[in-house]
């Protein structure tokens, strides 16, 4: 499963496939398009790359985008409202 910030574990399948399936979304639709994952994880996930749980982006930009995300999803979550759907562009 594909959630904002991160995925579920392959239980289902080697990583290999979860990896191949992942490209294969990111080349066939659009960066416009809507995600809509089943659960609630975003800060979650989002707050492992600040704790050393996932590796911390390499580039000034995508850190920057990981804490406007992560900004976003407070701001939402603190108002009571979902931090879904994200945008694919975005991930």
């Amino acid at each position: 499963t594909l959630f904002c910030g991160g995925c579920g574990a392959p239980f289902e399948g080697p990583s290999e496939h979860v990896a191949y399936n992942f490209r294969a979304l990111y080349h066939r639709c659009d960066d416009a398009t809507l995600l809509f994952p089943g659960h609630e994880y975003s800060e979650t996930l989002l707050l492992e790359y600040f704790g050393g749980g996932q590796p911390t982006p390499g580039t000034a930009r995508h850190f920057s985008a990981l804490c406007d995300a992560l900004q976003r999803t407070r701001d939402r979550l603190a108002h009571s409202l979902p931090s879904v759907p994200v945008v694919l562009g975005d991930e």
